[in-house]
């Protein structure tokens, strides 16, 4: 996660590659032609439930890939000219267990975001999706993450390395959580949780912890939308 709104720096592509190195090695892909982003992941997944990543600012394009396990979705990208301003969707597919990988091209300063929404569900229906600004001009980790989550479903998003700040809001009481992984990028679980419908702490981690990924659990007995990010803090 690039917590710089101004542009990309070169001390912000010393941290990308840290992070890229880091993904490459929790979860065995290579992602190195764009800024390191995290993965937005759904799990538990029911009927119209849907994740969103948040935006990533581009001169050029963006690219938006994933993929849903056990059941069939509508993945999407929309697209606006300023950060949190109006929508236009630009593309989208529909299908059972989609594989996707779109790239849209649009006028400098667009702002890009993917969301995958679920069309029919399983016992055990999840995904993972990413999205990613082309050319050096981009600004990615615009705007929060958002979820709209039926009772059980969960969502993860943004991550960081070190302290970390975490915020978020939901009509209801649900569960904010982080999951870590280890200094070898071996996948933990959940190292921290709070509880409300709204979130506003900082996490400082062990040392023997690396990637943290903020995530959020519907504990509640109703359908929620939820808005949350991870940033981290000097």
């Amino acid at each position: 996660m690039l917590n710089r709104r101004n542009g990309f720096t070169v001390s912000d592509g010393m941290k990308t590659l840290r992070y890229v190195i880091a993904a490459v090695a929790a979860i065995g892909l290579m992602f190195l032609a764009a800024p390191a982003q995290a993965w937005d992941n759904g799990t538990y997944l029911r009927t119209g439930d849907s994740y969103c990543t948040d935006q990533a600012r581009s001169d050029t394009g963006a690219r938006f890939f994933g993929h849903v396990v056990n059941g069939s979705e509508t993945a999407s990208i929309r697209v606006s000219a300023t950060p949190g301003g109006p929508e236009t969707v630009v593309w989208s597919q529909t299908g059972p267990n989609l594989n996707f990988n779109n790239y849209q091209y649009g006028p400098a300063g667009t702002h890009y975001r993917g969301c995958v929404t679920i069309t029919a569900h399983t016992m055990n229906t999840w995904g993972k999706s990413m999205i990613l600004g082309l050319g050096p001009s981009t600004v990615s980790d615009i705007g929060p993450h958002t979820a709209w989550l039926s009772p059980g479903a969960r969502a993860c998003g943004d991550f960081g390395m070190g302290t970390v700040r975490l915020t978020g809001t939901a009509p209801t009481s649900v569960t904010w959580y982080i999951n870590a992984s280890d200094q070898e990028y071996n996948f933990v679980g959940a190292v921290f949780s709070t509880s409300g419908a709204t979130v506003d702490t900082t996490y400082v981690p062990d040392p023997d912890l690396s990637i943290l990924e903020m995530c959020v659990h519907n504990s509640s007995q109703q359908n929620v939308s939820v808005a949350y990010e991870l940033t981290e803090t000097p």
